[in-house]
């Protein structure tokens, strides 16, 4: 073995150079700093992996974020479009259940929940309610004539949005009626309501 420094001929298995004290790599000892073996080299393969599944893990999080944005908010528009729907129909209901004994015209005061003052008028097959200062649009879904079973949903005037549903019986007739039964709205808050003329 040649010394890389002073370029003599030393023995082999030297860890020093004899001559000028060089330290030497011996081809049988890997090399050594300060005692401690080099870390081993990693493989770049396993960093493009780890780049390329956490690529593809933000591309499917933001599929997925990007999907459930849109099912919430075509979700609202469906509902919309269906209340809208609803409404119309309604206004459009069956002339014909007026025939049945439903008055023509019809006013009605009483409560709603026993304590709130609320009012409600037909012309027809719809018409308006007031309840707590607010005043709704309401449409005869059912009339039942011979058991005086009568349900009418209520919709917000300006936009058309679905507020609850009357369910109750009318009785009496030629021109005094009573309108009552169970108020329920669209959140499932249900409270009994008593109408009369």
């Amino acid at each position: 073995m040649i010394c890389p420094t002073c370029g003599n001929n030393i023995p082999e298995n030297q860890v020093n150079c004899p001559v000028c004290g060089s330290p030497l790599r011996n081809a049988a000892m890997p090399p050594q700093y300060n005692g401690y073996a080099p870390a081993p080299q990693k493989n770049s393969s396993n960093r493009g992996l780890l780049i390329t599944i956490i690529v593809l893990a933000s591309l499917l999080l933001l599929l997925g974020l990007g999907f459930a944005i849109y099912a919430l908010t075509s979700d609202k528009d469906e509902t919309k479009s269906e209340n809208i729907e609803r409404v119309e129909t309604k206004l459009t209901a069956n002339p014909a259940d007026n025939e049945k004994g439903f008055p023509s015209s019809l006013h009605l005061n009483g409560s709603i929940g026993g304590d709130y003052g609320a009012s409600m008028e037909f012309t027809g097959e719809s018409g308006t309610y007031t309840f707590m200062n607010m005043t709704r649009r309401i449409t005869v879904d059912s009339y039942d004539e011979a058991s005086g079973k009568l349900v009418v949903s209520g919709y917000d005037r300006n936009s058309g949005q679905y507020i609850g549903k009357f369910d109750g019986t009318l009785s009496g007739n030629g021109g005094s009626y009573t309108y009552s039964g169970r108020f329920t709205n669209y959140r499932g808050v249900s409270l009994n309501f008593s109408l009369s003329n």
